[in-house]
């Protein structure tokens, strides 16, 4: 008779629909102290980008680094989705064809622009680069203007410390 009594049981509640508890959680670590922090850093990137040091600004893991070094306990995807529900922005869309290339065939070289303060100063240096395609070896010196022999000069030291000698030794980007 138990066994029935059981089996009645079972088929009763398989045969039930799946409920779930529907109530609205709230958020657990991202409390107002830390929303304030991140509000804070969001702003220090706005401040960044007005002076065109866009390639400073914090992404959203160094944003969580240095939640994690104040001694917030928080994730990273709660990070993510707060900043993203800060910024409405449309974000484009990018598409990468990956290559491959054999050790010691192509290297790159690339002029960018780095503004840096020095003393209180906002001072804008030419940043020389220098990278291998195969091994992603990048070599980069600071210069204050931007000239054939500054070319030259920053492609001799890569060579020099890398000690790799590329067949095709340069693409210019």
């Amino acid at each position: 008779m138990r066994s029935a009594d059981t089996s009645e049981a079972h088929s009763a509640y398989l045969s039930t629909a799946p409920s779930y508890r529907v109530s609205k959680r709230g958020k657990l670590r991202l409390t107002q102290e830390i929303t304030d922090e991140i509000d804070q850093l969001l702003l220090k990137n706005q401040e960044k980008l007005s002076l065109g040091q866009r390639k400073q600004l914090l992404k959203k893991i160094d944003i969580l680094e240095v939640l994690h070094s104040k001694g917030y306990d928080i994730g990273y995807t709660t990070v993510c989705n707060y900043i993203s529900s800060k910024s409405k922005r449309v974000s484009e869309k990018e598409a990468f064809i990956r290559q491959s290339y054999a050790p010691g065939s192509v290297c790159e070289f690339d002029w960018g622009e780095v503004k840096l303060r020095i003393d209180g100063v906002l001072i804008r240096f030419n940043l020389a680069v220098f990278t291998s395609a195969y091994s992603n070896y990048r070599y980069a010196m600071l210069y204050h203007h931007q000239d054939i022999y500054r070319s030259w000069n920053h492609m001799c030291h890569s060579f020099h410390t890398s000690r790799v000698y590329i067949a095709i030794w340069c693409t210019i980007i």
